[in-house]
C-alpha cells in the first residue's frame, strides 16, 4: 500500500494509527496520574477553608464581617490568602460554628517559615 493510499484510508475511516493511538492513550494516562498527584497534594487554605465554610451556611460576607467587627472588603482578603493573623481565629470561630482547634490547623499550613 503507497502512502496516499495509506492516508484517504486514514481519512475514510477518520481513526489514527496503531502507533499514534497507543501515544495518545500514554499521554492521556499521563495527564491522569499528574492530575491525581496534584488533586492529593493541595491542601486548603485558610481562605479557601472560609469561603467553602461561609457559602455552606449560606452567609454572606456581610454577615461574616459584622460578627468579626471588620468591613466586608477584609472579609473578601482573608478568603484570598493562605494565612491570617491569629486574633482574628476566636472572632471567625464563632461567626462560622467552627472549632478553633480547626481552624488554628489550617491556618498552620499556609504560615511560612521565618527563616
Amino acid at each position: 500500500m503507497t502512502k496516499q493510499a495509506k492516508r484517504k484510508a486514514i481519512r475514510k475511516d477518520g481513526a489514527l494509527p496503531k502507533a499514534k493511538k497507543k501515544l495518545h492513550k500514554w499521554k492521556m494516562i499521563r495527564e491522569d496520574q499528574a492530575s491525581s498527584k496534584a488533586k492529593k497534594s493541595k491542601q486548603l487554605t485558610i481562605g479557601e477553608f472560609i469561603k467553602l465554610a461561609r457559602k455552606k451556611q449560606n452567609k454572606r460576607a456581610d454577615d461574616v464581617a459584622i460578627l468579626c467587627n471588620v468591613t466586608r472588603a477584609c472579609v473578601f482578603q482573608w478568603e484570598r490568602r493562605a494565612y491570617i493573623i491569629e486574633k482574628r481565629l476566636p472572632e471567625l470561630s464563632i461567626a462560622l460554628g467552627i472549632p478553633i482547634v480547626r481552624l488554628k490547623a489550617v491556618n498552620a499550613n499556609g504560615k511560612r517559615s521565618s527563616n
